[in-house]
């Protein structure tokens, strides 16, 4: 395979005085630390009120079983310098054949469970500069992510505002929300609104959950029946409840363009997810007034979630139901997971059968277009000059991409010329199949409540054929789209003529739409018109009624 590969999920090796050597002098006492365990061999990251954690289990390249287990009685002496040396991860990622990474943390993870809310934030700004350090020594190839805490909402904006402005690409946080204040909560709104506006993607990476598994002895025991028991599913569970939160708690309805990363959490099993939700929403959630989608749940996923996986065959089979546009590789550098240095050959392995245009979107395009990276050339084979800043995509977007993109785009104008066309001649029946089954028609005239909602297939196939030839002529102008995957959104100037009590009467505003592909076609799933004014006319098309 000659084209570039993106790692969407690798991580550091933390230095070992990283934060006794950065963190405030007040802090110096209670500063994350490793030491050396003096009951076994191996040493040990400690912090108040934390489990101890293993530290050679973060860089275990590839290790299991009896080379696992040998491997955890080592210290920093049997890691790879490459995680915590920029120039040596460069040479890493070239012995693999990796172009670029998302860049996590290893150490920070268990400091997510960390009970003083202060002490933490001081220990994820110290960590957010050292990683910022660390990856401006090649940004081109280094994508950083930053570790926020929102106990503080507010602390938690600042601090992402200020790793933005450092050079992160996204952030990371709690995987599972205290239960007392889900994410749904609107405490959450303000980080969730800047996250958006920002369009930075925010991450719920495997094992950062608030409280972390013990072991007997209150340490981290990485064998025998009580961990397989304990962890083998439950990381998983642990991030389909916080994504149920997100859907069912609305918070992807009322922030249509968030970006959700589940890091690490492999992705076979998103597709019977989706059946899942959707199923019980149907059946059950539809009885409450509590909920108010506008979507089906597996649709705010579809739209708002990417998922990244390592060797999970089964996602990269299930690219048709889930993950063309959604799924990303990732190699898990240098943990136990790790597929380096054979991520070649772990693809190939992995992506049998799949056509080779998917491939590439789920081993590199898919990431690039997330994070918005600038790929370097690395020769032939590739076609995949991908975004560099906000504002430049239609330049460094893909041929591939560029090309099936006019496709959409004109398809998508000839979807609203059809509208227009038939609701002059009053065709409204095929009006109505314009619109997917969840689709929404809203017109206001501005600075006025909505005098027409029509939401829902039945409300769609009721509403539109009640339309007369020669009742409404809608005219557009200048019509611009944005796609993103199965999903666009546009605007559009308007020009209508009505008749309104045998009155003649001319309006202008604008079209504010979104639109869905379902089954290879393009729909409206919200037209909402907005007008500036309707003006009577003395002589006019009522009178020739």
């Amino acid at each position: 395979m000659k084209d570039r590969i993106v790692s969407s999920d690798s991580h550091v090796v933390e230095p070992a005085d990283l934060w006794t050597e950065r963190l405030d002098n007040r802090f110096k006492d209670q500063a994350p630390r490793v030491i050396k365990n003096e009951e076994r061999p191996g040493y040990f990251f400690v912090a108040p009120g934390v489990v101890p954690f293993p530290v050679a289990s973060i860089s275990a390249i590839g290790k299991s079983g009896d080379e696992l287990k040998k491997h955890l009685s080592t210290g920093y002496e049997a890691a790879r310098p490459s995680g915590w040396d920029p120039a040596e991860r460069l040479k890493d990622q070239d012995l693999d054949g990796v172009c670029a990474e998302v860049i996590y943390t290893s150490l920070g993870m268990p400091l997510f469970s960390l009970p003083d809310s202060e002490l933490q934030r001081a220990c994820f700004r110290a960590y957010n500069d050292w990683l910022a350090d660390f990856a401006s020594y090649s940004p081109k190839r280094l994508y950083p992510i930053a570790l926020i805490s929102l106990d503080d909402v507010a602390d938690g904006v600042s601090e992402m505002e200020r790793c933005v402005k450092r050079g992160h690409h996204g952030v990371q946080i709690c995987g599972v929300a205290p239960p007392e204040r889900p994410y749904y909560s609107s405490d959450y709104d303000p980080f969730w609104t800047a996250a958006q506006e920002m369009q930075i993607p925010v991450s719920l990476h495997l094992g950062t959950g608030r409280k972390s598994l013990q072991g007997r002895g209150g340490q981290v025991k990485l064998t025998g029946r009580d961990f397989m028991i304990n962890t083998t599913l439950a990381p998983v569970h642990e991030i389909q409840r916080s994504l149920c939160s997100l859907i069912f708690g609305g918070v992807l309805e009322r922030f249509p363009r968030l970006r959700i990363v589940s890091a690490e959490n492999d992705s076979g099993w998103f597709p019977h997810m989706l059946y899942r939700i959707d199923h019980f929403y149907q059946k059950f959630g539809t009885m409450s007034d509590e909920m108010n989608l506008t979507m089906k749940p597996s649709e705010y996923v579809r739209r708002n979630v990417w998922v990244t996986f390592q060797d999970d065959m089964v996602g990269p089979m299930t690219w048709k139901i889930f993950g063309e546009d959604n799924y990303m590789w990732a190699s898990d550098f240098p943990h136990s997971d790790s597929t380096w240095p054979h991520s070649r050959q772990v693809i190939e392995r992995s992506f049998e059968g799949v056509p080779e245009t998917v491939k590439r979107k789920i081993v590199c395009d898919n990431a690039a277009r997330l994070y918005r990276m600038e790929l370097e050339w690395k020769g032939p084979g590739s076609l995949s000059i991908l975004i560099a800043k906000p504002g430049m995509e239609h330049l460094m977007k893909t041929l591939e991409q560029q090309v099936r993109e006019l496709a959409d785009r004109e398809e998508i104008k000839e979807l609203t010329a059809k509208y227009a066309h038939w609701v002059a001649m009053g065709q409204g029946a095929k009006v109505a199949q314009l619109f997917t089954d969840d689709g929404a028609f809203i017109n206001e005239l501005m600075g006025e409540e909505p005098n027409i909602t029509v939401r829902g297939r039945k409300q769609l196939d009721e509403f539109y054929p009640n339309l007369k030839k020669g009742m409404a002529l809608p005219c557009i102008h200048n019509h611009i789209i944005e796609i993103d995957g199965d999903n666009a959104k546009g605007t559009c100037t308007i020009e209508v003529r009505i008749t309104q009590n045998n009155q003649s009467v001319i309006g202008s505003g604008y079209y504010a739409d979104t639109y869905r592909r379902v089954n290879g076609q393009w729909k409206f799933v919200e037209r909402h018109s907005y007008f500036h004014h309707f003006v009577p006319l003395l002589k006019g098309w009522a009178e020739q009624g």
